[in-house]
């Protein structure tokens, strides 16, 4: 008796979880997920029961608005791909930057050019945190400013066309006799045209004073180096890796 009560268990546990696991989820493009029983998937809508009360009304939601369905056995049905960047986990991007910026301070500002690469992880359609090298030219300088910087972007939005807003901390490096280095900051504003980006990147540096001792004439010369760029970029992107 006790093992046929202990099998009669066994046969309802195995029920409730398959139960349990046997629904549909739509995944949307904020990253939110609703437990559901698919009824139809038309051109335009789909239409839907939520799982909890398959009794109960039928809904439908636009096909644009979902990013994925993944199905009770196990498939996913992805839409709406070519019209969201961020769909694939990987994003590489090549730009080109112009501004206009000061190094020293008391100079007046002079325009800046710059050059950049990024790679970036897409948690969700809206979050996204990547690496970039970017290396400035200009602004009064004799060499280039270069910058490594961890950067994060939130999209506002999951249309094709989209703004997003972000913030870079990095490490800068300028050569003045030898390597100086930095911290800076860079908030970024921007908006999205699928593949093409443009952004306008503010970077701003603590005040640093450099000091240079001439061997010849043991004159000590301080230099105070107090940069900030204002610029706007130029983005294009590669995605890669569903």
């Amino acid at each position: 008796m006790k093992f046929l009560f202990l099998y009669v268990s066994l046969l309802l546990l195995a029920f409730t979880v398959q139960t349990v696991h046997a629904q549909d989820v739509l995944v949307l493009h904020d990253g939110d997920e609703i437990e559901a029983k698919i009824i139809t998937v038309s051109k335009k809508e789909i239409e839907y029961k939520e799982f909890d009360n398959q009794k109960g009304p039928s809904f439908t939601i636009e096909k644009k608005k979902i990013y994925l369905i993944k199905y009770e056995d196990g498939k996913k049905e992805f839409f709406n791909e070519k019209n969201m960047p961020s769909s694939k986990k990987l994003t590489i991007g090549l730009g080109i930057g112009f501004g206009r910026g000061k190094t020293y301070e008391g100079d007046e500002s002079s325009r800046s050019i710059s050059s950049f690469i990024n790679l970036y992880y897409n948690i969700t359609n809206r979050w996204s945190v990547g690496i970039e090298y970017q290396t400035l030219a200009g602004m009064n300088l004799d060499y280039p400013l270069t910058q490594t910087s961890l950067k994060g972007k939130y999209f506002l939005g999951t249309d094709k066309i989209r703004p997003h807003v972000g913030l870079g901390i990095g490490m800068y490096n300028i050569e003045y006799t030898d390597y100086k280095s930095m911290i800076g900051f860079s908030p970024e504003v921007g908006m999205n045209f699928s593949f093409f980006q443009i952004a306008a990147n503010y970077h701003f540096l603590p005040s640093k004073e450099f000091t240079e001792i001439e061997e010849f004439n043991n004159i000590t010369n301080i230099t105070k180096f107090s940069p900030s760029v204002f610029e706007v970029k130029f983005t294009a992107n590669i995605n890669f890796i569903k």
